[in-house]
């Protein structure tokens, strides 16, 4: 004897079949994929352009905008990177002497600059920059 047991009718009401992506699915993929492209099409063009030009630091001293506060001398630097590579921890030592005292000596570091790139620092003296003789030495990391 066969039993015939409960059958159950399968309603595939939540189940109906996608017919394809809706709008909104179409404008996201399309968006991401945009976004995709763009970010492989920057990676591509750096890596095509960046130039191989090793870094090259130059410090200029800008004696002609130097500002007296009170009785200290802010003296502008600018730091430029010359080359075509990065470099990062750029310390730069600023020494002024100046003609019976004993030398001034100040140090700063630009943490990161670019190929091409320019960075502008200031130091605070105690004697003017403009009737001393200003050196300096550079030191940096290439990442």
């Amino acid at each position: 004897m066969e039993s015939k047991g409960n059958t159950e009718k399968r309603s595939d009401k939540g189940n109906s079949e996608q017919k394809g992506r809706t709008t909104a699915e179409w404008v996201t993929l399309g968006v991401s994929a945009l976004i995709v492209l763009a970010l492989a099409g920057l990676v591509v063009f750096q890596t095509i352009t960046q130039g191989t030009r090793p870094p090259e630091i130059e410090v200029k001293p800008l004696t002609e905008e130097v500002k007296q506060i009170g009785e200290n001398y802010y003296l502008p630097i600018e730091v430029s990177n010359r080359g075509e590579l990065a470099v990062e921890a750029v310390e730069v030592e600023v020494e002024l002497r100046v003609e019976g005292k004993e030398p001034e000596t100040i140090g700063f570091t630009v943490p990161f600059l670019a190929g091409l790139e320019t960075d502008t620092q200031t130091v605070v003296l105690s004697d003017d920059p403009r009737e001393g003789e200003l050196s300096h030495t550079v030191s940096f990391h290439e990442p």
